[in-house]
This record gives C-alpha cells, structure tokens and sequence, in this order.
C-alpha cells in the first residue's frame, strides 16, 4: 500500500510515518511532499497512491488548493484532511471537498488508526 503524506512540517510527517508503521508494518510504503506542489507532482508521476493525508495550511499550494488540483486530474483514492482547524464552518468547507475524512491535530494514535482504517476499508 502507497500512501503519500503532504505537511510542510517534517515532526507532522514523521509522527504520521510513525503511526503508519505501527500500524501496517513494511506493508506500507510512504512518500513524503511539503505543500501541495510537490505533492501534486508526486501523484502526476505515480499515479496509484492508495491513500493520501494532506496539512491545510502549506506554502505555495494549501491543502484545499492541493485537493482541488487533484479533482481536476480525476483521482480517485480516498484524502484525508489533517489540521488544526476546529471550526464546524471550515470543517464544512472541507468535506465539500469530496474528501474522505477530517482529522484534528494534535490527535492521538487510536484516531488516526481510526480515521485510516476506514479510509482504506475498500482496499
């Protein structure tokens, strides 16, 4: 399974990379992007990410942004939104997004576990 994690903070992608393995073990590979042009590009070249857990807030390219370019390319693999944000109106905006899911940092492993899980419950 290929999931490619997008935060412009390293500790968010490692503390994601962390849980990942805890989880599924060397049976998920990982790819790594800091804003969502990198990231988009990634998913240009590859092309067959099971999964992808994108930051809201980056530079060059947010996570809407990000998400919006990957509706235009037609992929269809669940995203996951994780940030900060709390409020019930940009949560809103988000999921209208055609997203999988929403996660709140900081967050504990049992969540994410939780959140991926069903995320990835067709594969």
């Amino acid at each position: 399974m290929d999931i490619l994690l997008v935060d412009d903070r390293v500790d968010e992608r490692v503390i994601m990379k962390k849980y990942l393995t805890k989880m599924y073990g060397d049976r998920c590979q990982t790819f790594e992007a800091r804003d969502g042009l990198s990231a988009f590009q990634l998913v240009t070249e590859k092309e067959d990410f099971d999964l992808i857990i994108t930051d809201r807030h980056m530079p060059n390219c947010d996570g809407i942004e990000f998400i919006q370019l990957l509706a235009e390319y037609d992929f269809k693999s669940p995203i996951i939104m994780c940030t900060t944000e709390r409020s019930k109106e940009k949560v809103k905006e988000t999921l209208r997004l055609n997203i999988s899911d929403y996660l709140i940092k900081p967050y504990s492993y049992n969540s994410f576990k939780s959140k991926i899980s069903e995320s990835l419950s067709d594969i």
